[in-house]
């Protein structure tokens, strides 16, 4: 008898980014990526709004999580996201993580309720949602001071805003030359209507 060993997939759940964010963020990484920095620069297609990473799971948690995010879908209706400011993680003096921030009201509940069913499902906590844009990860101290002076000048960038209708489940497929994502499953935001 052949036991079938379950399949673990590396999932997140995201907003996803219409065109015109995309193409403004991208905009601000072309500007940044002029000073020649040693960052890993976040591909177009990648560009998203991660509201809870998920890890790796199994086939069967995937199911649970499709069900919680259909829950969540009834719950809240389409979020308002407006991009606005550059900034770092830790800070902008030591940057690791360089993103865009923003406003987004109800972002904040939905990722908290995510996290709430994410925990029921057996999954161990992350810390709290922060709602930011990744438009990069820092490597090394090369040009760093260049780095942190262009974002302190971009600091009041402003991408405009969109309408997050939808939250998706996405696989994230490692690759030598970077991560590939692809929506395994969207839910609207339909609630309240």
């Amino acid at each position: 008898m052949v036991v079938k060993k379950s399949q673990k997939l590396r999932c997140f759940i995201a907003i996803l980014l219409t065109e015109e964010i995309k193409e403004k963020a991208a905009e601000i990484q072309n500007r940044l990526k002029k000073i020649n920095a040693d960052v890993k620069w976040v591909e177009r297609e990648n560009l998203h709004i991660t509201l809870r990473f998920l890890g790796e799971i199994e086939e069967e948690t995937v199911e649970k999580v499709k069900s919680l995010m259909e829950e969540i879908g009834k719950k809240f209706s389409s979020v308002r996201l407006i991009f606005k400011g550059i900034g770092a993680f830790p800070d902008s003096r030591r940057p690791r993580v360089i993103w865009i921030g923003g406003e987004a009201q109800m972002l904040e509940k939905i990722a908290e309720e995510l996290e709430k069913g994410v925990r029921k499902i057996g999954l161990p906590p992350e810390k709290p949602f922060s709602f930011h844009l990744t438009l990069g990860r820092v490597r090394s101290g090369k040009n760093l001071n260049s780095l942190t002076k262009a974002m302190y000048e971009l600091s009041d960038v402003d991408l405009g805003e969109m309408e997050a209708n939808k939250i998706s489940l996405m696989l994230s497929t490692l690759y030598p030359q970077g991560p590939q994502y692809s929506v395994m499953y969207e839910v609207e935001l339909s609630g309240g209507r």
